[in-house]
């Protein structure tokens, strides 16, 4: 089988050229804090803690390379087998299939399953953009056994919001692979709208309460296999209180609920989508009474937005490279179909989208490692979070970092879903058959725009800050304005203020609208910014590849001159469909 780490140039080159390492890094390992550590302890928690920024690279590369080898030997071969396999449920059991508990317990031998925690806990240290191209290699491979993955690599809520007992008793078995996550926010009369959720919690004793009621479409409630428990974050109704500020954090074993049905879905078969019932379930309060939905479940779901973004990036890159391979075989009238000009188009333009979300997923993760690495520091030196919030730099990358994680979301899901259509469509016939992997890719693409927040609450995340960034000396409007004077390219400059300008003539047009046409057409903003958002980052791509004569080079430059006219396309589209409500 293909190494996907190996065989994905732009990956690499992303990786390599376009990731501001040097900047992300030393936040991330606090001045390479560790290293010191085990110079001054010997302890062996700290041994292969880098001193510099190329050792941290070097080391994030050789995990990658393992994965990849793993993935190539252990999984990608039997992934049409376990998709039609699926999920046992008995007795209240969910039951993998063998191969999957075979490849989760080969990276656990390899002490690489988890690899988000400090090494203080046993884990990597790896942050967001170090971890991205795990989570693209694994839904690249299969997008439910890279869900479970990462599950075991979501103990932030007890490492970072924890009390000392949480953290003690819980952390090191995230680092063992004896835990992982899972989140308890749906339940069955309520969706979307989590501030009436009714899942009751009464305090027992101190931080001890007891939780009933259901919550359903949790992913992985029942752990993983035999030797892995869930630690499932719930937010629960604690206090006398409507709507959110009621609403409390809870975090509960899987060992103390009840799995009563796992749901047969469209997509995803090895991934166990649970209905969990809480029967005066023993739950442990994280943080505040009062925060659990204001302050922790959202933090917990912007996380989880970035990981759905890569977790799309990797299956449209997937459904990309099954479809470029089929049509490279596939001989019709007398030529292989990657010559007909209109399936060429449709791999071009699949190509441009995979370059763009990759470009801009990336960006984004490492401007939440800025903001996330430096409120970590501070809590690590004791500084209160009120304190940081007001430092300039932290405000920055902050605000950045609240628009593009929903915007790399809302962009790569409906991408994903768009790359793998045409996919199949470039299959024709045998795509809509189970006998090629394609239809399993875009089975499981579909539900990357609903779940972790539809497209539709994206946007309603993404406007303010579309509206901000157009007003004159914003955070958002100055950061354009810094990376858009980093360009090179004369062409795609102009485009780029092109489009900035015409972006900037809608949103006035928008406001002189009334609140319902302004909620309806709010999604056209966000689409006109994500354009304009991605050919700024490609432009900045294509530059560091011609400096460097990277053999990236003659693909960037199609996916580039692709990108151009879908942009072209798509925002004239939305200037269309804004000016036609104004009849």
């Amino acid at each position: 089988m293909k190494n996907y780490y190996e065989d994905n140039l732009d990956l690499q080159f992303v990786l390599d050229e376009f990731v501001n390492w040097n900047k992300v890094i030393p936040v991330i390992e606090r001045d390479f804090e560790d290293a010191k550590k085990y110079q001054e302890t010997q302890d062996a928690k700290f041994e292969y803690a880098p001193s510099s920024t190329d050792e941290a690279v070097d080391f994030y590369k050789s995990v990658y390379d393992a994965y990849a080898q793993i993935i190539a030997g252990e999984l990608a071969p039997h992934v049409l087998e376990m998709d039609k396999q699926g999920l046992k449920f008995e007795n209240g059991k969910v039951i993998p299939p063998e191969v999957q508990v075979n490849f989760i317990q080969k990276l656990k031998e390899s002490q690489i399953l988890c690899y988000s925690l400090p090494r203080e806990w046993g884990g990597l240290n790896f942050g967001l953009t170090a971890r991205q191209p795990i989570s693209e290699l694994m839904a690249r491979a299969d997008a439910s056994t890279g869900i479970i993955v990462g599950y075991y690599n979501m103990p932030e809520m007890i490492e970072y919001y924890g009390d000392d007992y949480l953290k003690q008793t819980y952390l090191p078995k995230f680092a063992s692979g004896e835990m992982l996550g899972a989140m308890a926010l749906t339940e069955p009369d309520i969706g979307s709208d989590l501030t009436n959720a009714q899942l009751k919690a009464e305090r027992v004793d101190g931080r001890i309460f007891k939780l009933n009621g259901t919550k359903i479409f949790i992913t992985q409630g029942c752990g993983f296999g035999e030797d892995t428990k869930a630690a499932i974050f719930t937010i629960a109704r604690s206090l006398d209180k409507k709507g959110a500020f009621g609403l409390s954090f809870f975090m509960v074993e899987s060992s103390d609920i009840e799995i009563s049905r796992i749901e047969e879905k469209m997509g995803l078969h090895c991934s166990a989508t649970c209905e969990v019932k809480y029967d005066n379930s023993k739950g442990y309060l994280i943080g505040d009474e009062g925060a659990g939905l204001v302050k922790y479940a959202i933090n917990m779901m912007n996380g989880a937005r970035m990981g759905i973004a890569c977790q799309s990036l990797g299956i449209m890159q997937q459904a990309y490279s099954l479809a470029k391979e089929y049509a490279a075989q596939r001989v019709q009238f007398g030529v292989t179909i990657e010559n007909l000009p209109p399936v060429r188009r449709m791999l071009n333009e699949s190509l441009a989208r995979v370059h763009a979300a990759r470009a801009l997923i990336y960006r984004a993760s490492e401007v939440v490692d800025l903001a996330l690495g430096m409120m970590n520091n501070a809590r690590h030196e004791g500084i209160d979070e009120k304190v940081l919030r007001k430092n300039p730099e932290y405000m920055k990358w902050d605000k950045i970092a609240k628009l593009l994680t929903p915007l790399s979301k809302l962009t790569a899901s409906e991408w994903a879903n768009k790359v793998a259509y045409d996919g199949v469509q470039v299959h024709g016939g045998v795509g809509y058959t189970e006998e090629y992997e394609i239809a399993k890719v875009y089975r499981d693409a579909r539900i990357t725009s609903i779940y972790e927040g539809t497209s539709q609450l994206q946007v309603i995340a993404i406007i303010g800050g579309v509206l901000d960034a157009v007003k004159e000396n914003s955070i958002m409007g100055d950061y354009l304005d810094e990376q858009i004077a980093l360009l090179k390219d004369e062409r795609i400059a102009a485009k780029v203020k092109d489009y900035r300008a015409r972006l900037e003539k809608q949103v006035e047009i928008y406001k002189s609208y009334d609140k319902p046409v302004r909620e309806a057409l709010s999604q056209e903003l966000a689409w006109m910014f994500s354009y304009m958002f991605c050919l700024l980052m490609l432009g900045q791509q294509i530059d560091i590849a011609r400096a460097k004569n990277h053999p990236i080079l003659e693909e960037k430059e199609l996916a580039v001159n692709e990108f151009l006219k879908l942009a072209d396309r798509e925002i004239a589209a939305s200037e269309a469909t804004i000016a036609s409500y104004a009849s």
